[in-house]
């Protein structure tokens, strides 16, 4: 076995009981699961903001329409709808 690869074996078992190379590891990998989260945010805000713009533009649809008939209405020259 290579100097290398007993080092590698070494750290690899000394994993689970010594707390500095548990730190690197998580620090190591931080940054990628940072992104990965950040990008996970975006895409559920992004999505919310859809839902609620198409929620307005549908009321303001329906406004808009009720308005129309009821100037219609107050002329008298759309039927009044139940």
């Amino acid at each position: 076995m290579t100097r290398s690869r007993l080092h590698r074996v070494a750290l690899t078992s000394w994993a689970g009981s010594w707390p500095p190379l548990l730190l690197l590891q998580a620090a190591a990998g931080w940054g990628e699961s940072s992104q990965q989260q950040a990008r996970r945010n975006a895409l559920v805000a992004s999505t919310a903001l859809l839902a609620r713009r198409r929620e307005r533009l549908d009321v303001e649809a329906y406004l808009a329409e009720h308005a129309a008939r009821r100037a219609g209405a107050d002329d008298g020259t759309v039927d009044r709808v139940v």
